[in-house]
């Protein structure tokens, strides 16, 4: 799987009448992450998160990536207590796996919620087991 961005920048030209007309200009940045998934890649994306792995690691937790596709993690938490964040969005690469640094430094039990974007764009929430 390959990604691209593609970026796009939108500035309206000057209109011709200033001198009495009141006028709000903007310009627009725009990035939009594409994604290009060859047909040979053999697991669905909707069953990326069944292979995720998550651990702790002292006062982190690392999560791996053992699929052929990116996975988007929006934010994970305790699953007792989804106003107390561990972390924000992470980007794992295929075949990949990124240590983060658990902001609260606390996880209650053996489980953890993870919060990630499907193919969608769609929020999604699913508790995971730690190893």
């Amino acid at each position: 799987m390959t990604k691209f961005y593609l970026n796009v920048l939108d500035i309206a030209p000057k209109p011709d009448s200033l001198k009495t007309d009141n006028i709000l200009q903007l310009a627009l940045r725009t990035r939009i992450k594409l994604f290009y998934r060859p047909q040979n890649i053999s697991q669905t994306s909707q069953s990326v998160i069944e292979h995720i792995k998550i651990s702790k690691a002292g006062g982190s937790v690392v999560i791996d990536n053992p699929t052929g596709h990116f996975f988007t993690l929006a934010a994970f938490y305790n699953p007792t207590n989804k106003n107390n964040i561990l972390s924000k969005t992470v980007m794992l690469s295929p075949f990949s796996q990124q240590t983060v640094e658990n902001k609260s430094h606390t996880i209650l039990g053996n489980e953890i919620l993870l919060e990630y974007i499907n193919d969608e764009g769609k929020f999604v929430n699913q508790v995971k087991k730690i190893k």
